[in-house]
């Protein structure tokens, strides 16, 4: 499975950050605010705040940008239950 980049979660850490995409060799698409309660809802939208489809994009062509089936907060993954 590509991986497009990582997304972080909560307060800044740029040194660590930094180095993460550095050793991972991987993009830095941004970060999503702490969620006290976490809901598809609340998730979705966070997203549609916090990035911008732009950053999903690889090679001209939109990756899925559905939050809830990319970090599986509610739905299975196939061959899982």
């Amino acid at each position: 499975m590509p991986v497009l980049g990582v997304v972080f979660i909560g307060h800044a850490q740029p040194e660590t950050e930094r180095v993460i995409g550095e050793m991972g060799e991987v993009r830095i698409l941004g970060r999503l605010p702490w969620l006290e309660i976490l809901s598809p809802t609340k998730l979705k939208g966070s997203f549609e705040t916090a990035f911008s489809k732009v950053s999903f994009l690889e090679d001209g062509a939109a990756a899925t940008l559905d939050p809830v089936l990319a970090l599986g907060t509610s739905r299975s993954m196939p061959g899982t239950s």
